[in-house]
């Protein structure tokens, strides 16, 4: 009889023993479901039209335009941003709960709907290697984790493209980048990242982050990645992407 209640409770679909909670309203989400039916109608979803390059929004005065200012004026290496969300309260409050507040399996819903708009396309790019933007190990000490490698092994999961976790090394801990203007974030970054273990077969690459803004830390990897290793082409995504403030 006992090893019967056993059977039983072993049986139990996991999402009935630890309910998933919707990453925008913290509510439970639902059987089988990553996400609340009733935010699922309110995403917040990037729409055209948006830089071409960095996937910011567009202010209506910019609507005709291929590149935002910040494209314009600062140097590009990777080829172009792919977000997801703009970066608007409930996803602002999502993204800093998986950051800091350990809610790991908001990246699991993060990475379906990447990979459900930009799969395809990635995949015709024949990228071989994702690869996240580190964190200082002083970071990952206090948080536990890094949330782009959380988010990177995920994607690497649906896409079946190798994550390539420890790609680079974050060996500066530099101050937090939103206390800092555009100029300053550019030259807090330039030395912070090295060269980890990357694959010499690996030419083209997905660079994955949880939240782009002003493009200073992108392009501080993308950069590195292209005068550094083999690999030719530096493609990005980022969970969202704000307005650089």
């Amino acid at each position: 009889m006992g090893e019967q209640k056993k059977k039983k409770v072993y049986d139990i679909p996991l999402d009935l023993l630890y309910p998933r909670q919707c990453p925008f309203c913290q509510r439970i989400a639902g059987y089988g479901r990553l996400i609340c039916s009733d935010c699922e109608k309110e995403v917040p979803y990037l729409e055209e039209p948006f830089c071409m390059k960095c996937g910011k929004p567009f202010s209506i005065e910019e609507e005709a335009k291929e590149y935002c200012r910040d494209c314009q004026l600062h140097k590009r290496s990777f080829i172009r941003n792919y977000g997801l969300l703009r970066y608007e309260s409930k996803v602002k409050k999502s993204i800093y709960a998986f950051k800091y507040a350990n809610k790991r399996e908001y990246a699991d819903w993060y990475a379906k709907e990447l990979v459900k708009r930009y799969g395809a396309l990635w995949k015709s790019f024949q990228i071989d290697g994702i690869i996240p933007v580190p964190v200082h190990k002083k970071k990952r000490r206090q948080r536990g984790y890094n949330q782009a490698e959380i988010l990177g092994r995920k994607l690497g999961e649906l896409s079946e493209i190798p994550c390539i976790s420890k790609g680079l090394v974050r060996t500066v801990d530099t101050t937090p980048q939103k206390e800092l203007d555009n100029k300053q974030r550019y030259k807090n970054l330039k030395s912070a990242f090295s060269i980890g273990n990357i694959p010499e077969e690996v030419h083209i690459v997905l660079l994955v982050d949880d939240i782009y803004t002003t493009g200073a830390t992108m392009e501080a990897c993308s950069s590195l990645l292209l005068e550094q290793t083999t690999i030719e082409k530096v493609y990005a995504c980022s969970i969202s992407v704000g307005n650089g403030l």
